[in-house]
């Protein structure tokens, strides 16, 4: 037996489909007119793909573990919580088009994660995309804040565009052993272990 949800729900409240589909699946989760979607509201439950074009908030640990689906399209979001997508091992591309504020180890671990369109993004907490091991670039033009440890261990990563950035913190950088351009015009600190064991920088540009 699968679970269709639908199309007329505007709000997914907290702990709504925690560890769904495990045994009764999911069918294609399509919300169009949803606009919050709560606190652990897919927590581990298992979805094979889903819409969001109209989700402004996407709340704490909302679809932490869910390994259905490989996209996020969700082109009208404002906050991502913190938590939101950890462990979507199979998430390769998140479209975040207006999206300011990323939570805490909002995509940590998202091991097929290789693109994420945030052009607006303000700030993006500690741990956001740590051991995102399939990121490749990553161009913030209007962030202005990442926490620790933000993009740590992204082994794969060989650039890094934040050119409003002005404090790197500790650890932000650190084991991206691929990081070879760095873009960071406004910065005036970085902090203890910024870049640790990013063996491959070859350019390096700031004010």
């Amino acid at each position: 037996t699968s679970i269709t949800i639908p199309d007329s729900v505007t709000y997914i409240g907290n702990n709504a489909f925690v560890s769904a589909g495990k045994s009764q699946g999911l069918s294609y989760v399509n919300l169009p007119k949803c606009e919050i979607i709560g606190d652990y509201g897919f927590y581990v439950a298992r979805v094979p793909s889903i819409t969001l074009p109209k989700c402004s908030i996407i709340g704490n640990s909302a679809f932490t573990s869910n390994t259905g689906f490989s996209y996020v399209d969700a082109p009208s979001c404002i906050t991502v919580g913190d938590y939101a997508f950890s462990y979507c091992r199979a998430l390769s591309y998140v479209n975040l088009s207006i999206c300011e504020t990323i939570g805490a180890s909002c995509f940590q671990r998202c091991n097929s994660l290789a693109e994420v369109n945030m052009p607006k993004v303000i700030s993006i907490g500690e741990y956001a995309f740590d051991q995102d091991t399939a990121l490749t670039s990553v161009n913030i033009p209007e962030c202005s804040y990442i926490g620790t440890r933000a993009f740590g261990f992204c082994s794969n990563l060989t650039s890094i565009s934040a050119p409003k950035l002005m404090n790197l913190p500790f650890t932000a950088f650190c084991y991206c052993s691929s990081l070879s351009k760095i873009n960071l015009p406004a910065v005036q600190s970085i902090d203890k272990q910024g870049f640790y064991n990013a063996q491959d920088i070859k350019e390096f540009y700031f004010s």
